[in-house]
C-alpha cells in the first residue's frame, strides 16, 4: 500500500472551517469590547447552525454584559442556563436597588 493512502485525512467541510474562523473572529472583537460585532457573527453562525454551543453561549455572555438578562438566559445553551438562574437572585436585586 502507498505511504501517501495512510497519511489521508478527511478534508474539512468547508462551511466548518468559516464557522471555526468566524467563531474565533466573535471572539477577538468580544475580547476587545466590540460587542456588537461579535454579537453579528454569533447570530451569523447560529443562522446556519442553530445549536451551536460557543456562539449560543458567547451570545449569551454578550447580552448580560449589555443588561438584556433574558436574552442573556434564551441564548444560553441548555447546560448553561442553570448557571444563569443561579444568578438571578443577585441581578434582580441588582435592579431594584
Amino acid at each position: 500500500m502507498n505511504s501517501k493512502q495512510n497519511d489521508r485525512r478527511p478534508e474539512k467541510d468547508p462551511n466548518q472551517v468559516d464557522v471555526e474562523r468566524d467563531l474565533q473572529r466573535a471572539i477577538g472583537f468580544h475580547q476587545t469590547g466590540k460587542l456588537q460585532q461579535a454579537e453579528l457573527i454569533c447570530q451569523q453562525i447560529l443562522q446556519i447552525h442553530p445549536q451551536h454551543f460557543t456562539a449560543l453561549h458567547l451570545l449569551g455572555v454578550i447580552a448580560y454584559q449589555v443588561e438584556n438578562f433574558e436574552i442573556a438566559v434564551l441564548a444560553s445553551p441548555p447546560d448553561s442556563r442553570i448557571e444563569c438562574i443561579k444568578h438571578l437572585p443577585s441581578l434582580i436585586k441588582n435592579i431594584f436597588k
